[in-house]
């Protein structure tokens, strides 16, 4: 996948294999010789992410968490008008990837199920899906966005679940702007614990 991030600026790579791979595609035409200080910043963290799914390794040493880990994990290191994208770890394998509720015209809530930890892979055994139903009408928000005018939550289960691998590491101290949290990636974003309570999740 990184890859196509590099072939994308017109790459000219030197595996025969890439370079007839895309040799298929009209957008890619190989001109030069792209380094990585020749990328966005976005296009780094892609690549920086992408590089933590291929270093995934389930017969690693494998990550433990304590019992710090049961709380709300969101992906922003401050509270904004509500939740953004969270996991909910409880005390025992239970987890939970709720949505962020600032998003507009929402389809999906979140997921749960329960999760284990193999080597530095998180797998997340997803047996429900919680979503919206709608009649398709929306109205403006109090926010800049719309909502749905009658959503109604419903629950999808899963008789075989669905497992989701993400890289992850082990809960570490974080600090910015004088705050100090505990922090964890998981999929190669960062959570940062906003709360001890799972029943403040929503």
């Amino acid at each position: 996948m990184r890859n196509a991030i590099y072939a994308k600026h017109g790459h000219i790579f030197a595996s025969e294999e890439l370079t007839e791979y895309f040799s298929r595609f009209d957008w890619y035409k190989p001109t030069k010789t792209v380094s990585y200080a020749d990328l966005s910043e976005v296009e780094r963290k892609n690549i920086e992410m992408i590089q933590k799914f291929e270093k995934m390794d389930e017969n690693s040493e494998t990550i433990v968490w304590g019992p710090e880990k049961e709380g709300v994990w969101q992906d922003i290191f401050v509270m904004a008008a509500g939740w953004s994208d969270r996991f909910v770890i409880y005390s025992d394998i239970k987890i939970e990837f709720l949505f962020s509720q600032m998003s507009e015209l929402q389809l999906i809530k979140g997921l749960a199920g329960t999760y284990t930890i193999r080597g530095n892979v998180l797998l997340f055994s997803v047996s429900q899906i919680d979503i919206y139903e709608h009649d398709a009408r929306f109205q403006e928000s109090g926010g800049d966005g719309f909502t749905w005018a009658n959503p109604k939550e419903n629950t999808i289960y899963f008789k075989d679940p669905v497992i989701l691998r993400f890289p992850v590491s082990k809960i570490y101290t974080f600090n910015k702007f004088g705050i100090e949290r505990l922090a964890v990636e998981i999929g190669g974003r960062e959570f940062y614990k906003m709360a001890d309570n799972v029943t403040l999740k929503n």
